[in-house]
């Protein structure tokens, strides 16, 4: 495993196979997107704070997981030092992509949406995981 902070306020974090196994995890949980215990996050992020003094958000999250070969790759945002004002926009403009990116990455067979046959379903998680699907997520959960 390796920490890699950049200069622009992201920190990645590079973890073979081995590392994995500590938690009893495999690459192909990743590469499939399958949802996994947040231990293993939980202690890549303390590993920072220790070793490079990074400071992240109260609720840090990967800003994206990828494989590549038999690596996987966290990609995490330190927390900003500009002071946001806070308004309903962007309060509700944040949600509705944290919410989009849980569509676009958990696998089908985890979302619940009501009673709809499995074709119906595909459709429309198609439709949400598209790029104009955030517009979805804005109509049928913000507002």
């Amino acid at each position: 495993m390796e920490i890699e902070r950049t200069d622009n306020g992201v920190v990645y974090f590079y973890v073979d196979e081995e590392y994995l196994k500590k938690y009893g995890l495999e690459l192909k949980t990743f590469r499939y997107k399958r949802p996994f215990q947040t231990d293993i996050f939980d202690d890549l992020l303390d590993k920072a704070v220790k070793e490079y003094g990074v400071v992240f958000p109260e609720y840090a999250v990967p800003k994206s997981i990828r494989v590549r070969g038999n690596i996987v790759i966290f990609e995490v945002e330190e927390k900003s030092n500009i002071i946001q004002l806070e308004n309903k926009y962007i309060e509700k403009e944040h949600i509705a992509r944290e919410i989009w990116e849980l569509f676009r990455t958990l696998p089908n067979e985890t979302i619940y949406m009501g009673m709809m046959d499995e074709k119906k379903k595909r459709e429309l998680l198609e439709k949400i995981r598209s790029e104009k699907g955030i517009e979805y997520i804005r109509k049928n959960f913000t507002d």
